[in-house]
C-alpha cells in the first residue's frame, strides 16, 4: 500500500505532466506580421502613396473609374493601414466604386489582430471576414459571436439589410454587431470596413442615434462622389 507521501509525489508528478502538456497561450499576432510571414505584400504607415494606387488600380479600381474620388480613396486607405483609425465608412451612390475600392483595401490595409490570445479558440480564425448586409438581415447572425470582433470586417452594403423578427420579436443583427464591435475593448477590436449608400443622416434615420454615434467615434469617413460606372456600359439596341 501506498504511503502518504509516495501518493502525494504520484499527485504531484501527474500534475506536472498535465502541466507541460497543456496548450501554450497563443502569442498575439498583427496582420501584417502574419501575412508577411506568408510572402504577402501588405500596406504600411511607411507605404508609399504610389504603392498604394498602383494595388488599388491593379485590383480593379483605377483612377479613370474613381475619377477626383481615387486620391482621397489612397489617403484613407494608408490611414487605415498606419492604424491610425479603427474603421472606415465608405459613403455614395450606387455604382460609384464603394465595394471594388473595399475588396482591395481589405486584403492589404488592415492591421489588428487576427487571433485571441485565448489558447482554447480555434487558431485558424480567417484573416478577414465579410458579410454583405442582405445576407446578415436574412438570418446570417455569425458576425454577432465573440470571436468575430478580432477579425478584420467588412460589411458591404450597410443599409440595404431590414430589420427582421426572431419568435415575434423585431432584431437589427447589423445594427446590434456594431454596437458589440464599437463597445468592445480596444485589444478585442479589430477594424472594419463599411460600404454604404446612406450618408451620415441616413445611418441615423435607418439605424439610430447610437449608430450612427459609434461610427462616428470610432471610423474615418470618405464620401465618394463618381457617376455610377455602370451606366456607362449601357448596351442600347
Amino acid at each position: 500500500m501506498n504511503t502518504f507521501p509516495e501518493t502525494l509525489a504520484a499527485v504531484a508528478d501527474g500534475l506536472q505532466k498535465q502541466v507541460a502538456t497543456a496548450p501554450a497561450p497563443v502569442e498575439r499576432t498583427t496582420r501584417r506580421q502574419y501575412l508577411a510571414e506568408h510572402g504577402y505584400h501588405v500596406w504600411d504607415a511607411e507605404t508609399p502613396l504610389d504603392f498604394i494606387a498602383q494595388d488599388l488600380d491593379a485590383g480593379g479600381y483605377t483612377r479613370e473609374l474613381a475619377g477626383s474620388d481615387f486620391d482621397r480613396v489612397c489617403h484613407a486607405a494608408l490611414a487605415l493601414a498606419a492604424g491610425d483609425i479603427e474603421g472606415l465608412i465608405l459613403t455614395g451612390r450606387t455604382g460609384c466604386g464603394k465595394t471594388t475600392a473595399a475588396s482591395v483595401i481589405a486584403k492589404l490595409a488592415f492591421t489588428k489582430i487576427v487571433r485571441p490570445d485565448d489558447p482554447w479558440i480555434e487558431d485558424d480564425l480567417p484573416l478577414v471576414e465579410t458579410y454583405d448586409s442582405v445576407s446578415c438581415s436574412h438570418g446570417n447572425l455569425g458576425i454577432v459571436e465573440s470571436h468575430h470582433l478580432l477579425v478584420p470586417f467588412v460589411l458591404d452594403d450597410m443599409g440595404a439589410d431590414r430589420p427582421r423578427k426572431d419568435f415575434g420579436t423585431e432584431t437589427d443583427p447589423v445594427g446590434d454587431f456594431i454596437v458589440k464591435w464599437a463597445d468592445a475593448p480596444a485589444k478585442k477590436r479589430a477594424q472594419i470596413l463599411v460600404t454604404t449608400n446612406l450618408d451620415a443622416a441616413g445611418i441615423k434615420s435607418r439605424y439610430d442615434d447610437r449608430i450612427l454615434s459609434r461610427l462616428v467615434e470610432r471610423c474615418g469617413w470618405l464620401a465618394m462622389t463618381a457617376p455610377d460606372h455602370r451606366l456607362a456600359k449601357l448596351r442600347k439596341f
